[in-house]
C-alpha cells in the first residue's frame, strides 16, 4: 500500500467528508422527525394476506434507513477526526501548504505560495513534500517510510 497516495487522497476528500458529516446529521434529524410522526399500527388489525400492515413496513424501513445513516455518519466522522488530528501535528506552514495543494486548491496555488512565503517554485514543492511526509507519518504511523 502506498501510504503517501492514501494520505494525499485523505486530504483531497477532507472537505467532502466534512460536508457528508453535516448532511448526514441533517438527514438523521429529518428522519427522526418522520419516525416520531409515524402513526402506530392498530394492534387488532389483521394484516392483508402475505405481509404486514403498510404502516409497520414504513416504520421498519425508516428504522433501517436510520441505522444505515448512523453507521455512515460514524464512519465519516471518524475519518474526518483522524485526518484533522494528523493535521494538528504539523506546523502552520505545513498545514497551509497541504491545504492549498490538496484540500482547497485554488487556481495559481503554487504562485500564491511562492508569493506568500517568498520562496522559489522548487522550495514550494520541497516544503509540500515534507509536509505530506509528516502528515503521512502522523496519520498512518510512518508505515512505508523505513
Amino acid at each position: 500500500m502506498d501510504y503517501r497516495k492514501e494520505a494525499a487522497q485523505e486530504l483531497k476528500d477532507l472537505l467532502k467528508r466534512q460536508n457528508a458529516v453535516s448532511t448526514l446529521r441533517e438527514e438523521l434529524m429529518d428522519l427522526s422527525g418522520r419516525l416520531t410522526a409515524v402513526k402506530s399500527p392498530c394492534a387488532d388489525a389483521t394484516p392483508v394476506q402475505g405481509g404486514s400492515a403498510p404502516i409497520e413496513e414504513r416504520t421498519i424501513n425508516l428504522i433501517v434507513k436510520r441505522d444505515e445513516l448512523r453507521a455512515m455518519l460514524q464512519t465519516s466522522a471518524r475519518r474526518v477526526a483522524r485526518t484533522e488530528r494528523a493535521l494538528t501535528c504539523l506546523t502552520d506552514q505545513q498545514r497551509d501548504f497541504l491545504t492549498v495543494f490538496y484540500v482547497d486548491r485554488p487556481r495559481g496555488h503554487v504562485e500564491a505560495l511562492m508569493s506568500k512565503y517568498h520562496v522559489e517554485r522548487a522550495t514550494v514543492y520541497r516544503i509540500k513534500d515534507e509536509a505530506l511526509r509528516d502528515f503521512t507519518i502522523a496519520r498512518y504511523g510512518g508505515l512505508g517510510w523505513g
